[in-house]
């Protein structure tokens, strides 16, 4: 009797979960989100255009979130969101800034930030700026520095290499004159090294060498890189893009065919073979804001820089997706690790039941190409693994 009931409870299970996905397929698509506030082009990169971003998800402040913080040096937008919220990635929505202030967005070493509910949702702001509403405050509600309304806009005047990063640039030194992410094509079209003027087998430097298929006389300036790994993407074990390692930079002398060129410095010894590339004219952002994407992403985690096996915090990692699927830096994802299956005592057939997904860690994206991104590792609760899911984030409750 009780194999009957296991069969029934099984068959029973199957159906219903026909129809959740049924029901998922059947949604109607999300609508193309527009131009987000992070890309407005009057803001520095990556900042935000709005006082604050409503995503509509609740936020969650910290049980023991300061009611004033003093920004340190050494601090970073992300240790400072999760001193006021249990998701450092919904800071966007709760910062008031002064757009009467040159650079709102950024905040310096010195700065008082103070916290404060209008109509019950929290905000963060600098001292000297935000104006609540008169009597938006409930009792009980932390109020800005001398009651409700006593707000002056402030003016600072700061150097920008003075404000606070959004992630520990410390983490990714190594990696900011890393490898580079290119497609097939343009590493199959570029110019390479053919030769080195002193017939040695590699060039460093300050040594003159020669290369092949340099076409265009406009661009003088030039990296030379070295094919590394290529990335496939797990999901159909198409070539998404190639990792180039960085060999020497290098200026064209004399155009020709050959093109006699120079090695400004070098990484390592330059060898026949190796590509030329143009200088990347877009550097890496460094004070981007962090926020989730507008649609869920179900990419993968496919590398980790330097190669190690477990991923921990501050890793660099590579994933399967890019700007063709709506990634931009400053995108925050969740890890998630398949959950396991687990047997059911009680079924006939060896029913097996599959648990929830557990969240892994945290990553947020810093670089882009068109089917793959890297992002640093911002927080991990467990080792974190090649082909771990990563997806929009779900605000904590």
């Amino acid at each position: 009797m009780r194999n009957d009931i296991s069969i029934i409870r099984a068959t029973a299970g199957a159906a219903a979960l026909a129809v959740v996905l049924a029901g998922c397929a059947s949604k109607p698509p999300a609508e193309e989100a527009g131009p987000t506030p992070y890309e407005d082009p009057a803001s520095p990169p990556g900042t935000s255009a709005t006082d604050s971003v409503d995503t509509g998800e609740a936020v969650q402040v910290q049980e023991n979130a300061p009611l004033r913080y003093v920004v340190k040096k050494g601090d970073t937008l992300w240790s400072i969101a999760s001193k006021f919220l249990k998701d450092s990635w919904q800071w966007p929505e709760v910062w008031t800034v002064n757009e009467k202030v040159k650079n709102p967005h950024l905040i310096y070493p010195g700065d008082e930030l103070y916290l404060y509910y209008v109509d019950g949702a929290p905000r963060v702001a600098r001292v000297g700026e935000g104006e609540p509403e008169a009597g938006s405050a409930a009792a009980g509600e932390a109020l800005p520095p001398g009651g409700l309304g006593a707000m002056t806009p402030s003016v600072r005047e700061s150097a920008l290499d003075q404000a606070v990063y959004s992630i520990p640039l410390e983490a990714i030194r190594a990696f900011l004159r890393g490898p580079r992410m290119i497609d097939e094509d343009l590493l199959d079209d570029a110019p390479y090294v053919v030769d080195f003027e002193t017939k040695k087998l590699y060039g460093g430097s300050n040594d003159i060498a020669y290369a092949l298929e340099i076409e265009d006389k406009s661009i003088t300036q030039y990296q030379i890189v070295r094919r590394g790994e290529e990335y496939r993407d797990p999901d159909d074990n198409d070539v998404i893009g190639f990792e180039v390692l960085p060999v020497a930079d290098a200026e064209v002398r004399v155009f020709g065919d050959p093109s006699t060129i120079y090695l400004r410095r070098s990484d390592i010894e330059a060898r026949a073979g190796d590509y030329l590339l143009p200088m990347e004219t877009d550097p890496l952002s460094e004070r981007f804001m962090p926020h989730p994407p507008a649609k869920p992403i179900d990419g993968k985690i496919i590398s980790v820089y330097n190669g190690v096996s477990q991923i921990g915090q501050y890793q660099v990692v590579a994933i399967n997706r890019g700007t063709e699927q709506g990634m931009e830096p400053g995108h925050v994802l969740s890890v998630m690790q398949s959950g396991r299956t687990a047997k059911d005592p009680y079924s006939f057939i060896g029913y097996k039941v599959r648990l929830p997904d557990i969240q892994a860690g945290t990553v947020m994206v810093f670089k882009t190409a068109p089917r793959m991104s890297y992002a640093l590792v911002m927080s991990a609760t467990r080792p974190i693994h090649l082909l771990d899911r990563v997806d929009k984030p779900e605000p904590s409750q």
